[in-house]
């Protein structure tokens, strides 16, 4: 997915749930490829990177202050973020790590945002 998540920020509301939606769908796409090829070192990077990238972008938009999330779904949504993150650097370097935990994690926030 080319279209970084800073330039969704500023699209509408609707708009932004949609490009999110479709950037969390690509990841989890990303994320299955590699783990139905655990000895791909490039899948799993891959996998890793589009990871990294969505949830960095995430966790700076509610750390900003003009996210008008409230602070406890914010530090509760960044939490998980960096467990995310953790994992999925862990991911990157053992073969025998998959990423079922991230995708599900990233299906429930997709589920919430077609809400």
């Amino acid at each position: 997915m080319q279209t970084a998540y800073d330039e969704i920020v500023s699209d509408s509301a609707g708009e932004a749930r949609l490009h999110e939606r479709e950037a969390i769908l690509h990841t989890i796409a990303v994320m299955e490829d590699a783990d139905r090829d655990p000895s791909s070192a490039a899948k799993r990077t891959d996998a890793v990177v589009a990871v990294t990238r969505l949830w960095t972008s995430l966790i700076a938009d509610l750390a900003s202050v003009q996210n008008q999330y409230p602070n406890e779904l914010k530090a509760r949504i960044i939490s998980i973020g960096l467990f995310v993150l953790r994992h999925c650097e862990a991911a990157r370097s053992d073969e025998t790590k998959d990423f079922a935990a991230v995708i599900e994690i990233s299906r429930m926030l997709e589920k919430g945002l077609a809400q």
